[in-house]
């Protein structure tokens, strides 16, 4: 059973605090759990960055927490591969059938839309989803998406879940490397699968 003794509990908030007050970071927050619940919590520093009359951090701050989210659905998906529901060389059409006959942009025009396309030699494995080496990246970097430089990234969730035929990718899955959450929306939906249920991302 995991215990923090309260030597080591005024230790983390005196280091917490003094992380903030040195404007080494702005706020943090601090939690210790295990599977009977809370052992220890701990905030330090304000909601809203340099803003004195901010209230102070709490349980209930939300954080914008960015590309955590590809950690933690990387982390659902091999607990998938561990129970043996799934292989890194499962080609992905087998849980998404929207990710079968990929096909690749050989050219586009100047605001980004493509004008050629090519079938993809090999599929996109589920180890491609996760190495970032499926083809699919961003949205605004992306020279298939290009004509779309501000779109609510909702919008690509919706498309992502069901139409991903429409958007072909940047190279040959396995061939290249191209970071983007495409890819972790994509394994979200074989989480959800394989799970029966929807990861939020």
């Amino acid at each position: 059973m995991v215990s923090i003794s309260q030597q080591q509990q005024d230790a983390i908030r005196g280091l917490m605090s003094r992380a903030v007050e040195s404007n080494t970071l702005p706020a943090l927050f601090c939690g210790v759990t295990d599977r009977n619940g809370e052992i220890f919590m701990h905030q330090a520093g304000r909601k809203v960055l340099r803003d004195q009359s901010s209230a102070p951090l709490d349980e209930d701050t939300i954080f914008w927490i960015c590309s955590q989210t590809k950690l933690l659905t990387s982390i659902a998906a091999m607990q998938f591969i561990e129970q043996g529901r799934i292989q890194l060389s499962t080609p992905t059409s087998e849980i998404l059938p929207e990710l079968a006959n990929p096909v690749i942009v050989t050219a586009h025009d100047a605001d980004g839309n493509p004008t050629a396309t090519t079938p993809a030699k090999h599929p996109i494995k589920f180890k491609d989803l996760l190495n970032h080496t499926s083809g699919m990246e961003y949205p605004k970097s992306g020279p298939a998406y290009g004509s779309h430089p501000h779109e609510n990234p909702s919008v690509w969730f919706n498309k992502i879940k069901g139409s991903l035929p429409g958007h072909p990718l940047k190279f040959e899955p396995g061939s290249d490397f191209a970071y983007g959450f495409p890819r972790t929306a994509s394994v979200s939906s074989s989480n959800e699968y394989l799970g029966n249920r929807w990861i939020n991302i």
